[in-house]
């Protein structure tokens, strides 16, 4: 058998005839949210031996974020 938590339209198809249960989904509140970006971007900051992002001007900090940006786009391309 397939992996039951695996998102296909299989597995779809089951839950909606009620063979396989309905699939749990963790939600994050805001806050996790937040958390979680702020921890990766300091980590990404301490690897890269740069500032910190608390020590930033707001046009460093939106330098960076259109780094990031482009970088994804790119990767995505």
């Amino acid at each position: 058998m397939q992996d039951p938590n695996a998102d296909t339209e299989w597995n779809d198809a089951l839950r909606r005839h009620g063979i396989l249960p309905a699939k749990q989904e963790k939600e994050f509140t805001e806050d996790e949210i937040v958390n979680i970006l702020e921890n990766t971007v300091q980590e990404k900051l301490r690897n890269d031996g740069q500032k910190r992002i608390e020590d930033m001007t707001l046009d460093e900090l939106d330098f960076i974020e259109d780094e990031e940006d482009e970088r994804v786009l790119e990767e995505y391309r």
